[in-house]
């Protein structure tokens, strides 16, 4: 049961960041746990204030809320909570059939050697180790299926935040930030402004997953993923739950095990 009660908590932090249109004292603190998450057993509760520029009296109360009235108890669920998602990862990995979904999903898209081309797969999981955090800007309908995704790169010790598609509701791209940029129709594509208003005048390196060919704008555009279908909607969704699912293994792979 407290398992559980974590895992909730976290889930809320998470859609308190996600949800950055209100950035009040809940977004602050939330964030601050979600980014230095990894190493928390060794912050005071006094670094998760200063750290916020609030008070200790205004964490502790942001902590009862979730049911912890005891930050060093909160702490030790918060670990305990990370080190099962961590098992389940590496279980999930062991049992992971790459070559037999492949198969399965490339009759789902119009260009399958493009899709499940295993160097451009390594080179963005380089692009992902080497930033500071992830940014994945998608619509509505698609950041909630990434949620595991999330959790579980942020649980191998990567920050991975969804960003809305509304300027008002847009995380603050900071310059070491990795984006990637979801649209299956396209339409995110078809003018700079949109691109502008989210992610402003920054110089950032930029994954596209599309099902538009044609793209042109003037980022930095690191690699693009066609996702080009003629499939509906929930279909192109099936592979993104596959394509994230092999970033994550493979970032596992390559990246956590060595570390």
């Amino acid at each position: 049961m407290e398992e559980d009660n974590m895992f909730m908590c976290l889930a809320y932090f998470l859609s308190i960041v996600n949800n950055s249109n209100n950035k009040d004292l809940n977004y602050y603190i939330a964030k601050y746990i979600i980014e230095n998450i990894n190493h928390i057993g060794s912050i005071t509760l006094q670094d998760v204030a200063d750290g916020c520029f609030v008070s200790v009296p205004t964490v502790k109360q942001f902590l009862k809320k979730f049911g912890y009235s005891n930050y060093s108890i909160f702490k030790e669920r918060l670990e305990s909570e990370l080190d099962v998602r961590k098992d389940q990862i590496y279980r999930g990995y062991k049992i992971f059939n790459k070559k037999r979904l492949a198969a399965a999903v490339s009759h789902l898209v119009d260009y399958p050697l493009e899709f499940n081309d295993k160097m451009k797969l390594k080179l963005i999981i380089k692009e992902i180790a080497q930033s500071q955090r992830v940014i994945i800007v998608a619509s509505p309908t698609i950041t909630p299926i990434l949620f595991n995704f999330q959790i579980d790169m942020i649980s191998m010790g990567k920050t991975v935040i969804m960003s809305s598609l509304l300027k008002d509701n847009s995380i603050e791209i900071e310059d070491n930030d990795l984006i990637i940029l979801i649209s299956g129709t396209g339409r995110l594509f078809l003018s700079d402004d949109n691109l502008v208003s989210i992610l402003g005048n920054k110089a950032n390196k930029v994954i596209i997953f599309s099902g538009e060919t044609k793209i042109n704008f003037h980022y930095n555009v690191f690699e693009v993923i066609n996702i080009l279908s003629n499939n509906e909607m929930f279909e192109t969704e099936y592979l993104l739950l596959y394509y994230f699912d092999l970033i994550k293994f493979y970032y596992h792979e390559i990246i956590y095990q060595e570390q």
